[in-house]
């Protein structure tokens, strides 16, 4: 059994996205004669929290942790937001309350805290894990990001370990991803940003990415041996799924819901077809699940023809978001809008294909997710601006009856993107990699 040390910030308990995909990875590794030893913070300011998760944590893993220092309290403090109050990077400019010391925040975050703010673990984790690995070798190490700074751990340690492979997990591109344009950054950061994502690039033995176009733009600058490893759904989590009829006509969204991605265009199709068909506004039940941006939430609770067929359930564990969907007649997925979305392959995806429920999908319609709902026929997609065509395929949801469903007869072989099977892709490269360096 050889031995893989996997950095990651996110680690259950925290039940953010960022979880799922090495949590899974690790959870059938050892199928593949690799064990794996978890590096995480003891103390993340993660968005939520899923104990849910542990339950696909082996009770023999090794996870070690060591504490983290960040500055969120410290902005929390400044900006007058609770103690308590958990701060997401995808959503904490968007609530409106961005005043003066909010923008000067920011533009510390994005200017001064580089690669973001979980720089301040990098050098600790360093030097705690080149005395961990003198006396507890391993085959190989793996870190993923974001956040990035995971990735400069790694490039520390291969400094200091030059034999020992190295693989590189981007779930989301670096010096190129949207967010970076929120933070005011300026010129002289973006260059360290690219400087130090160059570093890793020529440092790291491999390289894996969530989409084919993300694979391709990162080998285009310069990432060697990269590989397009999707995420996945996780069969076990549906051995229990039974879809079921709630006697209404629920569409739901589960994730986070912020100005990345409102979703105008489908709230005035829903209001404009439930003037036209009283029937089904009667049916209608909108079900919104996770970070709901404040701006989004009191449009809803305003609208004239909306605001009673809205319901909020906050955050969900995942057994909890996997029921939610048992019941949904139609689950919306809505990427970014931004000029990295071509590259954009939710997490969600995999398991909302699992559900064999009708996706609406709003986003870039020649990307890599246009190709896999095409292939599958698993539902809509449009782009954000495609009023016509958006309002056309509420219309014809709302045409069907509940003897027929809303279900879909989905097409195409998903066992591909079954996290085990992944999970053996990972396995075939670190073993390739163990090979070409003769580590073994």
């Amino acid at each position: 059994m050889k031995r893989v040390l996997i950095i990651t910030y996110y680690w259950p308990p925290s039940g953010s996205s960022g979880v799922q995909r090495w949590l899974k990875f690790a959870k059938y590794l050892p199928e593949f004669g690799w064990q794996p030893v978890i590096y995480t913070p003891e103390n993340p300011d993660a968005p939520e929290t899923d104990a849910t998760l542990m339950k696909d944590v082996a009770k023999d893993l090794e996870v070690i942790k060591t504490p983290i220092w960040e500055p969120y309290q410290l902005f929390k403090k400044l900006t007058g937001r609770k103690k308590e109050e958990k701060v997401n990077a995808g959503t904490y400019f968007d609530d409106g309350k961005q005043g003066l010391v909010d923008k000067c925040m920011l533009w510390i975050r994005g200017n001064l805290m580089i690669p973001d703010p979980r720089v301040f673990w990098v050098r600790p984790s360093v030097k705690y894990l080149r005395n961990y690995l003198n006396t507890h070798p391993v085959d190989a190490i793996v870190t993923t990001g974001p956040p990035q700074s995971m990735h400069l751990i790694g490039l520390g340690l291969k400094k200091a370990f030059p034999a020992l492979p190295w693989l590189a997990d981007f779930r989301d591109p670096w010096s190129g991803v949207d967010i970076l344009d929120k933070f005011f950054i300026t010129k002289r950061a973006l260059r360290k940003h690219t400087r130090l994502e160059q570093q890793v690039f020529r440092h790291a033995n491999a390289f894996t990415s969530v989409s084919p176009t993300w694979a391709a733009e990162m080998t285009a600058n310069g990432a060697k041996n990269t590989q397009c490893i999707t995420n996945g759904y996780d069969e076990n989590d549906f051995i229990n799924y039974r879809p079921k009829s709630s006697g209404r006509f629920v569409i739901s969204h589960i994730g986070v819901l912020n100005s990345f991605r409102s979703p105008q265009v489908i709230w005035d199709a829903l209001a404009s077809t439930c003037k036209t068909r009283p029937t089904f506004g009667d049916q209608l039940e909108i079900r919104l699940a996770g970070t709901i941006d404040p701006g989004i939430r009191a449009y809803l609770e305003n609208h004239p023809v909306l605001k009673d067929k809205v319901k909020f359930l906050g955050y969900l564990p995942h057994q909890e978001a996997i029921r939610q969907y048992e019941e949904s007649d139609v689950l919306m997925l809505l990427l970014n809008k931004s000029a990295t979305v071509k590259g954009n392959i939710p997490g969600k995806l995999f398991e909302l294909l699992a559900t064999g429920r009708i996706i609406l999908t709003l986003g870039d319609t020649t990307g890599d997710l246009a190709g896999i709902l095409k292939t599958s026929q698993s539902g809509y997609m449009f782009e954000y601006d495609d009023t016509k065509g958006v309002q056309q395929a509420v219309e014809e949801l709302a045409s069907r009856t509940q003897e027929t469903g809303w279900s879909v007869n989905a097409s195409g072989d998903f066992t591909q993107y079954a996290r085990r099977h992944l999970t053996g892709r990972v396995a075939e490269l670190l073993n390739d990699l163990c090979i070409s360096s003769g580590n073994r």
